[in-house]
């Protein structure tokens, strides 16, 4: 399963604070490092950015130990 970064994006700016996605990428960065994508896209996506299973899971478990909130995204 592919989710675009961008709704994963919006998901936490409406629930979580206009801060939270840049809180969110800083913090799972170094997990990133060396998976194609860069830092400028991560903290800006469009609709190309797509994130598989894992890498949701990364961003999941983040938003839960940063937040302490469960994120549920409609794919």
């Amino acid at each position: 399963m592919k989710i675009e970064a961008l709704k994963i994006k919006a998901w936490c700016d409406s629930n979580l604070s206009a801060v939270a996605w840049q809180r969110i990428i800083v913090k799972i960065s170094p997990e990133f490092r060396g998976s194609g994508l860069k830092l400028s896209n991560l903290l800006n996506p469009d609709q190309t950015v797509l994130l598989d299973d894992s890498q949701y899971g990364v961003i999941k478990k983040a938003v839960e130990e940063t937040y302490d909130v469960s994120m549920s995204i409609m794919v």
